[in-house]
């Protein structure tokens, strides 16, 4: 491109040279967006993960045994990711590869933050 444009004045040439360094600087801000947008879906899904801790005061106060079953806050814990995810923005901005980076991200994130809950439930309700 830059050939086509020598017989353009040194203005015109500087300008397109420009140009094309901003979008190229763009393009380097976006794994530290991406970054940024995996900890901001991280921090709204702790807030439904930390509804985990009233699961210890129901086994207190009924002596059930720890749960076995699939937990809904897994889901709910997903939804800002999901509503994210399928947002029009996110369709229409995001690569598909940059979108399954995004979603491994958060879900690693997350999964190891549920991890890290259900194991200290657990190990209190054992100890009740």
């Amino acid at each position: 491109m830059l050939k086509i444009l020598n017989s353009c004045s040194t203005q015109v040439v500087d300008t397109v040279k420009n140009i094309l360094q901003g979008g190229q600087s763009r393009k380097d801000l976006v794994p530290s967006v991406i970054d940024s947008i995996i900890e901001t879906l991280v921090e709204k899904s702790n807030e439904e993960l930390k509804q985990l801790h009233g699961i210890v005061a129901v086994y207190r106060m009924t002596k059930k045994p720890p749960p076995v079953r699939h937990s809904h806050y897994v889901s709910g814990a997903l939804c800002p990711l999901k509503v994210f995810v399928e947002g029009e923005r996110a369709m229409t901005y995001l690569t598909e590869d940059r979108r399954g980076k995004l979603i491994e991200g958060v879900a690693v994130k997350i999964n190891g933050r549920y991890n890290d809950l259900a194991t200290d439930i657990v190990n209190t309700a054992r100890k009740i």
